[in-house]
């Protein structure tokens, strides 16, 4: 069966460690259902979501952003609890391929509610396999979601595509 189409909410694809082989890299994306990969920059001016890496400051962060329309908590790492105001503020929790590999993460895919979850590779760091992380590793997240949430492959590919269509205005 092949792979319903997925967004990889967070990856830098345009970084130099692609320079070699970003098209190799494309196709192998696109191979393992792939559709759109959502890469970040630096821009003076804004519309759209606020996308956040709080790193030990999930807290602090989400202070400064709860008057905002639209975040994602990308690469979220921070506690359950935090986690359940971030969502109580209607904001989204992005799930890197940590979760292949940490327990912290993997309880956090269990909590967080489907309708709030975005996933991503945050290539090519946090590889779920040996060497650098590419899009086409996220499908390893997903599976691990689905796992986790006694649930299938495609709900998990399709739910969390929709939601990044719906947060990223795509």
């Amino acid at each position: 069966m092949r792979n319903p189409l997925i967004i990889d909410s967070h990856c830098h694809i345009n970084f130099p460690q692609f320079n070699s082989d970003r098209g190799d890299a494309l196709s192998r994306a696109g191979r393992s259902g792939v559709s759109e990969i959502i890469t970040s920059g630096i821009t003076t001016t804004f519309e759209g979501a606020v996308i956040l890496h709080a790193r030990d400051a999930e807290e602090k962060a989400l202070k400064i952003v709860e008057n905002c329309d639209s975040v994602v908590f990308h690469c979220y790492g921070g506690s359950i609890e935090t986690m359940n105001e971030i969502l109580d503020h209607g904001f989204y929790i992005s799930l890197a391929t940590l979760v292949c590999f940490s327990q912290h993460h993997r309880d956090l895919a269990r909590e967080v509610p489907l309708d709030r979850l975005l996933v991503e590779t945050d290539s090519p760091y946090l590889s779920p396999r040996r060497g650098r992380n590419e899009p086409a590793f996220i499908v390893d997240a997903i599976t691990t979601i689905a796992n986790i949430k006694e649930t299938n492959f495609e709900k998990i590919a399709q739910k969390t595509t929709e939601n990044a269509r719906k947060i990223f205005n795509i």
